[in-house]
């Protein structure tokens, strides 16, 4: 089990219990002391929930009509923290497991037989047989028709794995819809998925939207095992090529080199560009895709010799420009371009400029790319907009002007005094530096840029040199508080709290990890430093 869901499978917990803890501080609070409970006390209310629901009750069911001032929440927490006169450990789902042989989803168990029973009265009452979209079990304690489906297929509750429920019913029933098919009536609704789509079904096709409830892996079960009046031995596209001629991937014709060239210059002549792999169905040829020509360059198919691929083709008999290996660059071959670019649009590239019109496959982001890492033949460590700057003279700011934390205090202080409060990083311009935002000035602080030491923060530089901290959203807390809330809980529990300790009930909203971080942050008012257990320890 990984580190992540067994910390997510503490925090549930912690949060479960602490609901348990908060439910029973209330009902002390309406109720007082609580009466002790019985296990046929329990039952007696769960049978009478059933007969009414026609499920078993769960924590959230509410309120017992049976027993004024009792809901099944109260229950569920005696149960699990042994309150009441009950055993500690416990859940309602255990609990009617053992009594009424409820189901219980940490405990699978039951049968085949048990699922066909299931099956065979779900189809009394609807007159389908199940599937995994079908929703619950009635009287199965929240069981699915996809949860047995699972089951089946990984072998849980002593069935044996590997099967699935759409398998399971069709090997005991031999069908799962009385209802015959044809070829004919299959090829009539392939016709339908053909006309929508452009592509004929297979068994991954999902439903039949012409057939409510059929789906193209059920047609392509029940054709090659004969089941539903058909003859079996033949699968889905079999049968689309037997009766529509659909092209097989055994049948495909033979292939060659200058015919695929033929076909990739014809491509070249409308598009302008030369295909690959997304370039789609070649008009020249029906039937035949760009993918399915890399597929025959690839694995040597069609009387192709193989270990080759469609980029490969285009780079040796047509010279394209392989994507892996771009042809070098020069600065003046750049300067050649950029001029262009300006005689056009009367302004200089930028990297988002997009294609180079006088390079084919170049772009003015490429370009910016090998200039700063020196790839392609350049020296590296430059841009373009200072390339430009250097050569042409365009006025591009290279770099922002330095930043000093006296400068930022003054700009702060004029905020203040304007606003009344100080700034934060998400307070925008700044209107005595133009161009300038505090959250830019923030990402200095913290960063270490524009001649500032970095590590620090807009926040924590006000709070150290004017002794300003950010009012919290949260009502602030004491350490007198924290030690009153744990003495409270180690009463009720006959231990100290920790920071999994979920809901603190003497404070509404409030978690014991949410005082943990504080006492260690120094949120809210504390001085930090500390943390739940020290604050425990040092008592």
């Amino acid at each position: 089990m990984s580190t992540r869901l067994k910390r997510r499978r503490k925090r549930r917990a912690g949060y479960w219990y602490g609901l348990l803890q908060q439910a029973v501080a209330a009902d002390r609070l309406e109720r007082g002391e609580p009466p002790d409970l019985s296990e046929d006390e329990i039952l007696g209310w769960a049978d009478a929930f059933f007969a009414s629901h026609g499920d078993w009750p769960r924590f959230d069911s509410g309120p017992i009509p049976e027993s004024s001032g009792e809901t099944w929440l109260t229950v569920a927490a005696a149960l699990a923290l042994g309150l009441r006169g009950l055993p500690a450990g416990g859940t309602l789902p255990r609990f009617f497991a053992r009594h009424r042989g409820r189901y219980n989803q940490s405990d699978q168990d039951f049968s085949g037989e048990q699922i066909m029973a299931w099956a065979k009265s779900w189809r009394a009452e609807t007159g389908r047989w199940p599937t995994t979209v079908s929703g619950e079990i009635p009287g199965q304690g929240g069981l699915t028709w996809l949860g047995v489906d699972m089951a089946l297929r990984k072998g849980r509750g002593g069935l044996h794995d590997g099967s699935s429920l759409l398998h399971f019913l069709t090997g005991q029933r031999h069908l799962v819809h009385h209802t015959p098919l044809t070829e004919e009536q299959i090829l009539i609704w392939a016709d339908a998925h053909h006309h929508r789509t452009g592509r004929w079904p297979h068994g991954h096709s999902g439903p039949v939207l012409d057939a409510p409830g059929e789906t193209w892996a059920a047609i392509s079960f029940v054709l090659i095992k004969g089941f539903r009046s058909l003859p079996g031995g033949l699968t889905l596209s079999q049968l689309l090529i037997k009766h529509r001629g659909i092209r097989s991937a055994a049948c495909l014709p033979p292939l060659s080199i200058p015919q695929i060239l033929s076909w990739a210059d014809a491509h070249h002549a409308r598009t302008g560009r030369w295909p690959d792999l997304r370039a789609g169905p070649i008009p020249e040829s029906h039937g035949e895709s760009w993918r399915t020509l890399q597929d025959a360059l690839v694995n040597g198919n069609r009387g192709i010799p193989g270990g080759s691929s469609l980029a490969q083709l285009l780079i040796q008999q047509r010279g394209v420009r392989n994507p892996r290996r771009p042809p070098d660059l020069s600065v003046p071959q750049i300067l050649v371009w950029a001029d262009a670019f300006h005689a056009r649009t009367a302004c200089w590239p930028k990297p988002r400029s997009g294609l180079i019109p006088e390079a084919p496959g170049e772009t003015w982001r490429t370009v910016e790319r090998a200039l700063k890492r020196g790839d392609r033949g350049l020296p590296g460590r430059s841009r373009l907009a200072q390339l430009l700057a250097q050569r042409r003279g365009w006025p591009y700011p290279l770099r922002r002007p330095a930043l000093t934390v006296p400068q930022i205090l003054a700009w702060a202080d004029a905020f203040r005094a304007r606003s009344g409060t100080y700034p934060s990083r998400r307070s925008g311009p700044i209107p005595h530096a133009p161009g300038e935002t505090w959250m830019a000035v923030d990402g200095a602080l913290r960063t270490g840029v524009r001649g500032l030491p970095g590590g620090s923060g807009l926040t924590r530089l006000l709070a150290q040199h004017r002794g300003w901290r950010r009012p919290s959203r949260r009502p602030a807390l004491t350490v007198s508080q924290i030690l009153a809330w744990a003495d409270a809980f180690r009463a009720r529990n006959g231990h100290w709290p920790s920071r999994k300790s979920g809901l603190i009930l003497e404070a509404p909203g409030e978690t014991w990890d949410a005082a943990d971080r504080a006492l260690q942050r120094g949120l809210r008012g504390l001085p930090g430093g500390s943390s739940l257990p020290r604050l425990i320890r040092g008592k």
